[in-house]
């Protein structure tokens, strides 16, 4: 074990049924949106060079009530800034979340607005000022809320919703300049209406999911080219997933990974890992309560290895209901819910995936309610344990919590609260479910008292 390690500790007398489980993670808002700061971002944050947040919101800002959206620079300290107002012609509401190209400024996509009042793509500095660069036609794509991709080449490519020969959405490529190419007009078997960004892998090629079309008309993860080769790769089904909204990642020896809003065992979305081959294999079917339900986002690779993502629904319900979740997942399919979103000062249904900082916590967007009603970013870190516990026979405790996949956690007992001496119980259990249950008769005694700590390495 890692010599360098500071504790969050749990302690807690250990009675039949006293203590509920609750969620591994910590949750605090960073900042609310209220209106004119912006309103309903639908987007995951940028994180940037400079160590600030960039991102969107899909409505609010100086326009007249609701607001068309805005662009905004967020420090972690929850100090926002308004960096740009959308007004139609320069756009309106964006959807997806900013990139950053290696010129040091910031691209994005309206959904709306424009020349012809169908989306843009624009450039801002990160200072604010702001550049319309290309206004879409119903030839080159219509309602684009994607993200751009940077390309190995420096050019951005992209798809919008609809347009496009069949009126089905669009594959491009532009340049800085806002030179705009069509590589694919989408449709029918070949996959239709796509939501999310592209992901060029390391092959070069760049990979997408559709929402619908494919040959069940449920969606479609598919291969271009730069040059605009176009592959179907894979159709969903409904058994195994149906209406990918979120993009794809890839993890180690090159395996792509995604979600599906709906389909699956329950109806409620999935996970799955796909070859760029085409090899499916589906990882987790959500239920709704606990785990989350209609995965919107793209997933997150984390930098312990394992991948994170958020539901705009379900999850462990309290008397407000359950809206969203955020989840943890291995490359197997080792599944663990980390947060459970409610009407509170978290704000409800993220849309937008994760992005990581330096120190390993989270942060996503919320869409709706916080103390500003309009959304929230919020921040996620492993939190202390909460333990239930339970006789299972007249010689045998059993104690339980709720565990963060990859960390390692101790448990302790002493014999005097008012002047605890804490002795570890063993050696430290590393969580390789999403809960660890340990059974022991030395947990008993009408004297003793344990408490669990969170081991984490040393900042």
């Amino acid at each position: 074990m890692n010599p360098f390690l500071r504790a969050v500790a749990a302690a807690l007398l250990l009675v039949p049924g006293a203590i509920h489980a609750q969620s591994p993670a910590d949750v605090t808002p960073v900042v609310s949106f209220s209106g004119p700061n912006g309103s309903t971002p639908y987007s995951s944050l940028l994180p940037s060079a400079d160590g600030n947040f960039y991102g969107t919101t899909y409505r609010g800002g100086a326009s007249a009530f609701p607001g068309l959206g805005t662009v905004f620079r967020l420090t972690t300290n929850g100090s926002l800034t308004t960096l740009a107002s959308f007004n139609t012609t320069n756009g309106a509401k964006p959807f997806a979340s900013l990139i950053q190209h290696p010129d040091g400024n910031l691209y994005g996509t309206t959904s709306e607005g424009g020349t012809n009042g169908i989306g843009t793509i624009f450039r801002i500095t990160t200072n604010g000022l702001l550049t319309s660069l290309y206004s879409f036609t119903t030839n080159s794509g219509e309602k684009p809320s994607a993200r751009l991709t940077l390309g190995n080449d420096g050019d951005l490519y992209g798809t919008a919703q609809l347009g496009g020969s069949k009126d089905q959405g669009t594959i491009f490529r532009v340049t800085t300049n806002g030179s705009l190419t069509i590589l694919f007009s989408l449709g029918d078997t070949n996959g239709a209406v796509p939501y999310a960004e592209l992901l060029q892998a390391t092959d070069g090629h760049l990979y997408g999911t559709t929402t619908s079309g494919g040959t069940w008309n449920l969606g479609a993860v598919f291969r271009v080219t730069t040059n605009g080769v176009f592959t179907v790769l894979y159709s969903f089904d409904n058994t195994n997933g149906a209406k990918p909204y979120g993009g794809l990642i890839q993890g180690t020896g090159g395996i792509l990974y995604g979600t599906t809003a709906y389909g699956g065992t329950n109806d409620s979305g999935t996970v799955f890992r796909i070859t760029t081959n085409g090899s499916f294999l589906n990882l987790h079917s959500f239920v709704g309560d606990p785990d989350g339900a209609n995965p919107f986002a793209t997933l997150l690779r984390g930098s312990d290895g394992f991948l994170y993502g958020t539901t705009i629904l379900g999850g462990a319900s309290d008397i407000n209901g359950s809206w969203g979740t955020v989840f943890q997942i291995s490359t197997n399919g080792l599944f663990a819910s980390l947060a459970t979103f409610h009407f509170d000062a978290n704000g409800i249904s993220p849309y937008g995936g994760l992005v990581q900082d330096a120190s390993g916590s989270l942060y996503t967007t919320t869409s709706s309610q916080g103390t500003g009603l309009r959304g929230t970013v919020v921040r996620l870190k492993p939190g202390q344990p909460f333990l239930e516990a339970s006789r299972t026979s007249a010689n045998n405790f059993r104690v339980a919590w709720n565990a963060w996949l990859g960390k390692s956690y101790q448990v302790q007992s002493t014999t005097n609260l008012s002047q605890p001496n804490w002795a570890d119980l063993g050696g430290a259990f590393t969580a390789t479910n999403s809960q660890i249950a340990i059974t022991n008769s030395t947990l008993l005694g009408s004297s003793r008292f344990h408490r669990v700590k969170l081991l984490l390495p040393s900042p």
